[in-house]
Parts: structure tokens; sequence; C-alpha cells
């Protein structure tokens, strides 16, 4: 099936099943997110597995207690399932954090290097990158910190929560320690529910209220003064 046609019925699929999330159809396979019923969330997993076309599919199941956890259905076809390419809004040479992969290649040559992410597909993306940089000793956490979570309710060595892209925000474990800190007054504080945003580049800042309705402008890390 090429990617059009994976498009038309993964449209068609969603549409019958009233479905709404976000799915990228490429060359390369399918990457995605639905939410729906769990009849209808079964009947997707079970016709998307009929097709063939994916053996060994890793289903990641989840409640949601806000209803669909997201506002629409869009299916797109894209050049890649994950974007590398995309330019971020912030900049490596501000904050001393971070830095392209490709830069660290040389200093990670021999060394075993670890990798986890939300659900584990940015790491199988990442994971080929870097061996394709020559760095051979890349392990991944299958399933990302979402099936490290199933296996280990109480969170494991996993703290704090799981960033998710829905409307849920973030997952947390069993465990209720509150490790992230307000950004403007170093409060503990986790809650990114009200989407407060940084000033500068938009991206989520995490905002305790009292801050937030004193009106204190909010940079992220990277627009910080140093």
């Amino acid at each position: 099936m090429v990617p059009r046609e994976a498009y038309k019925w993964q449209t068609g699929l969603c549409d019958r099943l009233d479905l709404r999330g976000r799915i990228r159809v490429a060359r390369e396979g399918i990457n995605g997110t639905v939410s729906g019923t769990a009849d209808a969330v079964r009947q997707y997993m079970e016709q998307v597995d009929q097709l063939g076309l994916f053996p060994g599919m890793q289903w990641k199941v989840s409640p949601s207690e806000i209803g669909h956890a997201f506002p629409s259905m869009i299916v797109s076809l894209r050049d890649t399932i994950v974007n590398m390419g995309a330019k971020l809004a912030h900049n490596p040479a501000t904050n001393g954090r971070l830095a392209e992969a490709s830069a660290l290649a040389g200093r990670l040559q021999g060394k075993r290097v670890l990798m986890y992410c939300t659900g584990g597909i940015r790491c199988e993306m990442a994971s080929s990158y870097l061996k394709s940089l020559g760095v051979d000793r890349v392990a991944q956490l299958h399933g990302g910190i979402h099936e490290y979570l199933k296996a280990y309710p109480d969170g494991g060595r996993f703290r704090g929560k799981n960033f998710v892209f829905d409307e849920r925000i973030a997952i947390p474990s069993n465990d209720a320690t509150v490790v992230g800190r307000c950004r403007v007054c170093s409060r503990s504080f986790d809650d990114y529910s009200q989407k407060r945003r940084c000033v500068h580049c938009r991206i989520l800042v995490v905002c305790c209220d009292t801050c937030h309705d004193a009106g204190v402008p909010l940079p992220c890390d990277s627009k910080s003064p140093r």
C-alpha cells in the first residue's frame, strides 16, 4: 500500500469509528495517536493488524479521564513519520545544555548510550541516526516511558509525569511526588494543564498559579538571563 492509499484508508477508518487524533503517513510507515471509545479503539487496532502491513505492531493503550484526548482527527501525508530536521525554538548556544547529536558523536565513541522518550518512536529514529554517525553501543527503552510506567506503576526509577502530545498533557505514575518547579519562583509545581507558555518562543512553561496571577512574564530556560 503506497502512502496516498494508506492515507485514504486511515482517514476513512477513523471517520467510520468516530476517532480523533493525529496520524502521520509516510513511505516508512505510520505514526500517531487516536482516541475514542474502548470498542472503537479495539476495532481500529484489529483492522490495522488485519492489513498485515505492520507485523509485530506494539500498541500502546492508556485511559483518558477527559473523554477524547484530541479536538479533531487529522491524518497527514508527510515525508517522514518523525520530523528530525525541524528548527528548534530554542537556540542551543543560549542555555549550554542542548547540543546537536552530530556534534556529540565524537564524544560518544566507545561509550554506551541509553535513550528514552515518551513512547519510543523518537528513540527509534534517533538511535538509527546515532548509529549512522558511527556510535555503535546504543540502547533504548522499549516502548518508551509509556510502557515503562505500565510495567512499574509506582514509577520505578522514573520520577515525575510523562509528557504526552494530546489534551491530557502529562500522565503520572502512582507516585504523587511533585518533582517539577515553577519557572519563576521555584516552588514545587508540575501542572501543565493551564498551558502557560514562554512569552518569546511559546513553548510550554511550568508556572504556579501565584506567579501567573501576579502577571509575571514567563521566559523559558533558553530565554532566561544568566
